[in-house]
């Protein structure tokens, strides 16, 4: 058990080279001052008003969000924007924004490409292993439930706007486990192996389709002490949370570790949702 854990450590290391920046030595943190960041947390998106909620939002209101920060002098940015800025010195807007798609909805192939297209704008989408699996098996393509399957995914980062990030394998779930949250009886090396052998188990199913993880966003926010510490030997350069609060980026790697997202509830107007997080 000892031995395949360490090739598992080491598999996963060989996936992640090929996305982490070339250069991992961070610039002097007093190079340049704190730039705020605004990420958005978006889930599902369906045309039918009638189902809209706290996690469902029409396409309509995303092309609302889009005008608003349009026209507020907002630019969209991705982890690898991030990771530039960081690693590479490389600039970020005066104004930057990211938008995430949290769980790999397939309605988010159905209505996102042409918005972000219109309005020059990238997005970030965390996917669910197990449901990336479950549909690339049983085929069924249908907005209203259905989730991105591996071809979906090919399709989506073939737009060049679109890049797919971990919303771990299978812990999307809350039970005895919260999230990708330890157990308080588990042992910190149960804890180490089994959030290092989900991770890398989507690491292994995205490969053909192109995609690398370096982020994780955490199912329903849920995490422990110990978990940035393993995820940050696996590889990951950046952590999403549900906290909702306004990041501070700066040189240091340690910023792109606990961003917050501000949750884009579909029951409220574009102007009412920036309103209440000072989005302007």
């Amino acid at each position: 058990m000892k031995y395949k854990f360490i090739l598992v450590c080491l598999l996963t290391a060989a996936l992640f080279a090929a996305a982490i920046p070339v250069s991992l030595k961070p610039r002097s943190a007093d190079s340049v001052a704190e730039i705020q960041l605004p990420i958005i947390m978006y889930h599902s998106v369906l045309k039918d008003k009638a189902r809209t909620g706290k996690y469902i939002i029409t396409p309509s209101s995303i092309r609302s969000d889009l005008e608003y920060l349009s026209e507020h002098g907002y630019t969209g940015i991705t982890v690898s924007d991030l990771t530039a800025y960081v690693f590479r010195g490389e600039p970020l807007p005066q104004k930057p924004v990211m938008l995430t798609f949290d769980d790999g909805h397939y309605n988010n192939l159905t209505y996102l490409p042409p918005l972000l297209e219109e309005f020059g704008f990238p997005a970030v989408i965390s996917v669910v292993g197990q449901y990336v699996e479950l549909y690339t098996e049983n085929g069924d393509t249908n907005p209203n439930y259905a989730y991105l399957n591996l071809d979906a995914i090919a399709e989506l980062l073939s737009t060049g706007r679109i890049e797919i990030h971990s919303h771990t394998y299978s812990l999307h779930t809350l039970g005895l486990r919260r999230g990708a949250a330890k157990i308080a009886s588990e042992s910190p090396s149960d804890y180490e192996r089994l959030l290092s052998g989900d991770l890398m188990r989507l690491q292994r199913l995205l490969l053909p389709c192109g995609a690398i993880p370096v982020a994780l966003a955490y199912p329903f926010g849920a995490y422990s002490a110990e978990s940035d510490g393993i995820i940050r030997r696996l590889g990951f350069v950046c952590t999403f949370t549900c906290e909702e609060k306004l990041n501070l980026i700066t040189s240091s790697p340690e910023s792109l570790f606990g961003l917050g997202r501000f949750n884009r509830d579909g029951r409220l107007s574009t102007a009412e949702f920036m309103r209440m997080y000072g989005i302007k």
